[in-house]
């Protein structure tokens, strides 16, 4: 495998992993993920970083496509979003399959 297959693979995997971790949220809590803190104390923080982390892709891409259809959006601002999104996806893959390949067997 060539180094921009495995980082492909790698943003792929980050993507589904954040599509899933922002559906999981949507589906207890009845509302969509989002970037924002719902209460200062230590374990609500804490709650709203991991899930900042894990689903931050999804995150951007929707934001990202709402703008879109609004046909609000210029292109630079969407190419920047697609950007973000792409390697946030590739960082949070690495970080999700370094976990799986940690766990003993």
């Amino acid at each position: 495998m060539s180094e921009l297959e495995v980082l492909a693979f790698c943003a792929v995997t980050g993507f589904a992993a954040a599509g899933a971790v922002a559906s999981f949220y949507q589906w207890v809590t009845s509302e969509p993920a989002d970037f924002r803190i719902s209460d200062f104390t230590w374990r609500a923080l804490s709650v709203s970083v991991l899930l900042c982390v894990a689903a931050g892709p999804f995150i951007v891409a929707r934001r990202v496509r709402e703008a879109f259809a609004a046909r609000n959006a210029q292109l630079v601002p969407v190419i920047f979003g697609v950007t973000v999104c792409g390697l946030w996806s590739a960082c949070a893959g690495t970080l999700f399959l370094s976990v799986i390949l940690f766990i003993p067997q």
